[in-house]
């Protein structure tokens, strides 16, 4: 085979292998970031010690995982639920920046009753929403509107989990 048909090879085969390179690059503002649930106890809910509802959690406690919270997640099932355990009691309030679902957020006392409920909290917004109504120890987030179909109740309904 003489030198030109081998150079002439040699290119289309570069030519081909430059043809087939993928160049679907994504920017960082492309990228979707997605976390998913990861089961790390049960809770159950209750009223006169009786269980209205039983769902799967995870916990988050220290900085990062209560300031992450559930963001990033575009699902969430309706027995699941995200339960926050802080360090001291005290008033606190939550944001939905970059949270994806729509949230019923639980304020829940030292003693395991939930204090005050903000239904429905609007995902991606970059305000602060109504916070609790006195010192808790605990939250309990919640697909929006599973308060309300739940029976769920200010003052009354008692939050029992295990790890």
């Amino acid at each position: 085979m003489n030198l030109f048909v081998k150079y002439l090879l040699f290119l289309s085969l570069l030519s081909f292998l430059f043809s087939c390179k993928n160049d679907q690059k994504q920017t960082s503002s492309q990228q979707r970031i997605e976390r998913f649930f990861t089961k790390e106890g049960i809770l159950e809910l209750k009223n006169d010690n009786q269980t209205i509802q039983q769902l799967d959690i995870e916990f988050a406690e220290g900085d990062y995982e209560t300031s992450e919270g559930l963001k990033h997640r575009y699902s969430m099932k309706e027995n699941q639920g995200m339960l926050f355990l802080f360090p001291k009691v005290e008033p606190k309030s939550f944001w939905m920046q970059d949270t994806r679902i729509p949230l019923d957020i639980l304020y829940v006392t030292e003693d395991s009753i939930v204090l005050n409920i903000v239904k429905n909290a609007p995902p991606m917004t970059e305000y602060g929403i109504q916070g609790s109504k006195g010192p808790v120890k605990y939250v309990l987030e919640v697909n929006g509107g599973m308060s309300d179909k739940w029976g769920i109740i200010e003052g009354k309904t008692k939050l029992n989990w295990k790890k």
